[in-house]
């Protein structure tokens, strides 16, 4: 990693910004160590943005991409409530679902996964409340430890394995294929999340 790069401000908004992504161009030259994050990089992430699906946010540093967030309302089954939640209610729970968060190797191991789920905690998910209900930001992170304890020291509570069926390749609005996968749950409760005034 560069010099330049070692010991990011990441409160200087001359080097670092946040910007919302409207095609997945605007991602060229990002590079994840993890596969999946490269390949929804393309036509899949366009077909969900143009669908309205996810709405996918970037961090730039320097002028270079350091990582992409992507994030999706969704819904927590009753049955995985936690109890204090699910006392007295009858339905599923609405949740705000970040797909995927990704660091460019570049960037990693300097903060910038931690500085974008405080972005999602404290910019955008006080929006979100104003207009929505949401009562959990959820995530089904891949089953890795240190992916875990990230999660954990933010903040996240695990909640069970769950088995998710997931579109994996979206070409010309068919599902080319799918696959079966469980996945950790972790969830962080939105309650004392102010809303924006």
């Amino acid at each position: 990693m560069s010099e330049q790069f070692q010991r990011i401000d990441f409160n200087d908004n001359t080097l670092v910004k946040f910007r919302r992504v409207k095609t997945s161009k605007q991602l060229s030259g990002f590079v994840s160590d993890i596969e999946e994050f490269n390949n929804y990089i393309g036509p899949e992430m366009d077909f969900d943005l143009e669908n309205n699906i996810t709405k996918v946010y970037l961090i730039e540093i320097a002028g270079y991409v350091a990582g992409y967030f992507d994030l999706a309302m969704a819904h927590l089954r009753n049955n995985v409530t936690p109890k204090i939640v699910k006392k007295g209610i009858e339905s599923n729970v609405p949740a705000l679902l970040l797909s995927r968060l990704a660091v460019d190797v570049t960037f990693q191991e300097h903060g910038v996964g931690t500085t974008m789920v405080h972005m999602i905690l404290e910019k955008l998910v006080p929006k979100l409340k104003k207009i929505s209900g949401c009562r959990y930001l959820m995530l089904n992170p891949r089953d890795d430890l240190g992916v875990r304890t990230f999660y954990e020291n933010l903040g996240f509570e695990y909640i069970e394995k769950l088995k998710t069926e997931r579109p994996k390749w979206w070409i010309w609005r068919k599902v080319v294929e799918k696959y079966d996968r469980e996945s950790d749950a972790f969830l962080f409760d939105l309650i004392d999340v102010s809303e924006e005034s």
